[in-house]
């Protein structure tokens, strides 16, 4: 009787025999498939990643050098270059400019269009401020649904 073992993504043979010995030898069936092989590991396509990455980005930058400066993507909204709004929890009218008005869901960093930086410290400050009650977390003041959208 042979017993077939799936150890690792590697595929071991045994016989009976060498089932109820300590010191059985293992014998691989595919000698390619080790736990170092390319297959088994973590970063299997990192230079192809990073090529596309490059030519994606390179494709971005041509796009947006054809666009006119008035049409070009602004960036984040929160930055220092738009001017200096700091984030506050106190804040509560422009911290629910990022909050959904039905739902109370923070919205993510690809609808409202901040950088990361931002996008956390927004996230942050408004936990704070629902923690400690100046904002609820179901849904927006009916106050501030008239607000413009900032994005």
């Amino acid at each position: 009787m042979v017993v077939v073992h799936n150890l690792f993504s590697c595929f071991f043979v045994r016989s009976q025999s060498q089932l109820f010995s300590h010191n059985a030898f293992v014998i691989p069936l595919y000698r390619n498939l080790t736990l170092s092989s390319s297959v088994c590991g973590k970063y299997h396509y990192v230079k192809k990643k990073r090529r596309l990455k490059e030519e994606r980005r390179s494709r971005l930058d041509v796009r947006l050098e054809k666009m006119d400066p008035e049409d070009r993507p602004t960036g984040c909204l929160l930055c220092p270059k738009h001017g200096d709004i700091s984030i506050n929890y106190k804040n509560v009218r422009l911290l629910s400019q990022f909050v959904s008005p039905h739902t109370g869901r923070i919205y993510s960093k690809v609808a409202t269009g901040l950088c990361q930086l931002k996008q956390n410290e927004i996230k942050r400050a408004i936990r704070r401020a629902r923690s400690l009650g100046y904002m609820p977390y179901t849904m927006k003041y009916l106050a501030f649904h008239q607000d413009p959208r900032l994005f």
